[in-house]
Formats: structure tokens, C-alpha cells, sequence
């Protein structure tokens, strides 16, 4: 095969077993209340999944498979494709790091003079996955639709590999 059809079907195969993982991370987290650490990390675990696809994951030239999946691969519309980057944000800017946006640290001084041997005290706020309040079902459906398309395309580039005589 080509080499550049076999970066292309190297990555979409790496990016179907990360979409199969989104889809058990989902299943997994609906088992437990949005109370539980058992479910915030399930979602972690899920978006983290499902945005690796779509990161810089082979930088060298000469890598095996591309760097990214080509997101034209699904066609997502209105509210799925709101989903998709709403996903890709939160991995970007609050599950792979702690953007200060996000989680936002006041320094609260004891004394007006802030003395730092009087004390100071902070008041914070982490990020939460859980007050996104994320659509399981249709966080699920556009995973299954990366999944699916993943494995057409994969098929795809063996077939038109073996219908035009490539040898490896």
C-alpha cells in the first residue's frame, strides 16, 4: 500500500478503537450518579477519548499514520457539531489542562496592607465536567457516527488499494 494511504488508514483505525472507548466510557458512566467520582472520571475518560482523533498525535514527517483524522470524514450538523467542538474545547482547555479561565484563584489578602505574615487566604473554583451538563445520548451518537465512518473509511482504502493493484 502507499504510504500515504496507509497513514491515512493507520489513523483511522487508531481513531475507531478511540471512538469504540467513548462509546464504553458513556455506557460505564451511566451506572452512576453525576455525583460520584466514578462518573466524572468515566467522562474524562470519554472526552479525552473521543478528541484524540483530532490532535496533533504524529508530528515527525516520517510517522506511520497521519496526524489527525480529517473531520470531513463525518458531516456534523447544527447541534452535533456544536457537541464536537463544545468536546474538543473542554479536552483543549479543562481535561488535558487547567486553564486558568476555567478555574479561575483569588488571592484574599487578611490585611489591607498584605502583609504575608499576617496570612492571606484564596478562594477558587475548579471546572467540573459534571456542570456541563453533556448530552450522554448525544455525546454517544456522534462518537458512534466518528466509529462507524472510521471503519468505512478504513474499507475504503483497502479497497481501492486492491482494485488499483498496489503492492505493499
Amino acid at each position: 500500500m502507499e504510504p500515504a494511504k496507509f497513514k491515512a488508514f493507520s489513523r483511522a483505525h487508531i481513531a475507531n478503537e478511540d471512538f469504540e472507548s467513548v462509546a464504553r466510557f458513556i455506557d460505564a458512566a451511566r451506572r452512576y450518579t453525576t455525583a460520584t467520582t466514578e462518573y466524572e472520571a468515566l467522562l474524562h475518560a470519554a472526552i479525552i477519548a473521543y478528541a484524540r482523533p483530532f490532535s496533533c498525535n504524529e508530528l515527525a514527517p516520517d510517522s506511520p499514520a497521519d496526524p489527525r483524522i480529517d473531520i470531513a470524514l463525518v458531516k456534523l450538523l447544527g447541534a452535533d457539531l456544536a457537541l464536537h467542538n463544545r468536546i474538543i474545547t473542554m479536552r483543549n482547555k479543562m481535561v488535558a489542562h487547567a486553564e486558568f479561565a476555567q478555574n479561575p484563584v483569588i488571592l484574599i489578602p487578611i490585611k489591607p496592607s498584605f502583609d504575608v505574615e499576617a496570612g492571606m487566604a484564596t478562594e477558587s473554583r475548579r471546572w467540573r465536567v459534571v456542570e456541563e451538563k453533556i448530552d450522554l445520548d448525544a455525546f454517544q451518537r456522534i462518537a458512534n457516527a466518528m466509529h462507524e465512518q472510521c471503519i468505512h473509511h478504513t474499507f475504503e482504502i483497502v479497497l481501492r488499494h486492491l482494485h488499483l493493484g498496489y503492492s505493499a
